[in-house]
């Protein structure tokens, strides 16, 4: 009986902070446009899932199911409002991105193999399945906020993690330009709200000329793993490609990383070295980072960050590997809320879930995770995750279960602003009115 009682009080505390949270991301908006992003918000929290019958069903309106599925869905595929709500996210009063933050950008896919009525459908390559299949594409940057780096580096309860940027899009749609277009845009945005801060990471997408240009243009610090066989790379010795150069260099560093997973630890044992190139007709000195024990063939770095010692080394390597956090990014969205299991059918609607998406994520980083007030919440959440092997390096999902379980326990319908207020605001303006006529 107390516990139940204490879940009922965890379960209201939540609420506020999901409005709190809805208001202050949409100050400026409409207030037809504040309130369902709102109940989209609360709907998929308590839902865990993107299509609108779970998130009505999650309102508990009085109305039958079908008119609140047909109002959601006429909110939102009305209009396209998913970068004005990116804007607004990022402009929340959260400055979370330093110096040495480090903001892994990458592309992934919504595979919709089956459908064949829904909107700017285009080819896209499903990772999980190894094959071609008709879907959407995602532009995605997380941050991470890394804790110090020695000899052995490892994750920990210092690091940050956190959403910036999500955007849908296809390459059938009338405004789609081409690839490098969509990921110039992701960061132009984020230049526009955190100037040339943080240290950004791609993976081999980002080994493109276009790219590596953009940066060094911009005077934005990078690392980029590059293609074996890919561009050409300059010393004062030799040219060649990136894995002629690394068959030559001495690996005389040694070093190790831990990755923690559910059931237990694993340790890579690493080589590194590092040398001075260029790129042809660029006159920018680079670093090239060469790594071995993470597979069979050596990892190799590109960045423009000037590396003097070891630890230093050993950095720019954890920053590129802290980007397993995008990849888990990808699965944790697509698990938890169901993602790819999106039904609706015009492109405006499937962009605004996916900025829905980002603020939902952002809502679990900044405002639960990141909170020092909510320390003890956030432990009793965990708690009703029920997770077998406790709280792994990624805690998204302990969050999202306990979340889900903790709101299933409200039986009310939702509302974002309190009718009691607005019931006595728009009595006092009745008021108002009258007096004013009768004056």
């Amino acid at each position: 009986m107390k516990e139940h009682y204490y879940d009922k009080r965890v379960s209201a505390k939540l609420q506020v902070q999901i409005k709190k949270f809805s208001q202050r991301v949409t100050r400026g908006f409409k207030k037809p446009e504040r309130k369902w992003v709102g109940e989209m918000l609360y709907g998929i929290l308590k839902s865990k899932d993107v299509k609108l019958t779970h998130i009505g069903r999650a309102l508990k309106e009085k109305t039958k199911m079908k008119h609140t599925e047909k109002r959601l869905s006429r909110n939102i595929s009305g209009k396209d409002i998913s970068n004005e709500l990116i804007d607004a996210y990022l402009l929340t009063g959260k400055r979370p991105v330093g110096d040495e933050t480090i903001l892994s950008l990458d592309l992934s896919d919504i595979s919709k193999k089956e459908a064949k009525r829904m909107e700017n459908l285009c080819g896209v390559w499903n990772g999980s399945e190894g094959r071609n299949s008709k879907g959407y594409w995602l532009c995605t940057v997380v941050a991470k906020n890394l804790s110090a780096i020695s000899g052995s580096a490892s994750g920990g309860e210092e690091e940050e993690v956190i959403p910036l940027y999500n955007e849908l899009y296809s390459s059938l749609a009338d405004e789609f330009k081409s690839e490098s277009t969509q990921i110039f845009k992701a960061i132009d945005k984020l230049t526009k709200h955190f100037g040339n801060k943080g240290i950004w990471v791609m993976d081999r997408g980002g080994d493109s000329g276009r790219i590596i240009q953009k940066f060094l243009d911009s005077q934005k610090r990078f690392i980029i793993r590059l293609v074996a066989e890919g561009r050409h790379l300059e010393t004062k010795e030799k040219k060649g490609y990136p894995i002629e150069m690394a068959e030559g260099m001495k690996l005389k560093y040694k070093g190790e990383f831990q990755r923690k997973e559910e059931q237990r630890t694993k340790v890579y044992k690493i080589r590194f070295g590092y040398k001075r190139v260029r790129l042809p007709r660029r006159e920018e000195e680079l670093t090239l980072v060469v790594v071995t024990g993470f597979g069979k063939e050596p990892l190799m770095l590109l960045a423009n960050i000037e590396i003097k010692t070891k630890c230093e080394a050993l950095r720019v390597i954890y920053s590129y590997i802290s980007r397993w956090v995008i990849e888990e990014s990808f699965r944790f969205i697509k698990q938890s809320y169901n993602l790819e299991d999106i039904r609706l059918l015009r492109y405006k609607g499937l962009r605004n879930m996916a900025a829905m998406i980002l603020l939902i994520y952002g809502f679990l980083s900044l405002n639960l995770l990141l909170s020092a007030r909510l320390k003890f919440i956030i432990q009793y959440i965990y708690d009703k995750s029920k997770r077998l092997f406790g709280i792994a390096d990624f805690p998204f999902y302990a969050l999202a279960d306990g979340i889900f379980y903790l709101l299933s326990l409200y039986t009310k319908k939702f509302y974002l602003f309190d009718p009691q207020k607005a019931s006595a605001r728009t009595f006092q303006l009745l008021l108002f009115n009258n007096l004013k006529m009768e004056v």
